[in-house]
């Protein structure tokens, strides 16, 4: 789970000034970004072919 100082590490990172609020406002979105990402990471992928492409063209 991200905290406000991680927010502001990531904010740094990306060169961006936030307020209080802003951080705040990120806080929940952050976590759910990566709450979503653990739940792709527990996905079985074992018999799934890599790919370069998303999409056939």
């Amino acid at each position: 789970m991200i905290d406000r100082e991680q927010v502001r590490k990531v904010a740094n990172l990306a060169r961006l000034e936030l307020t209080p609020e802003e951080e705040e406002q990120f806080l929940p979105q952050l976590n759910g970004i990566l709450d979503y990402f653990q739940q792709l990471s527990e996905l079985d992928t074992q018999d799934v072919p890599p790919t370069t492409r998303a999409i056939d063209v």
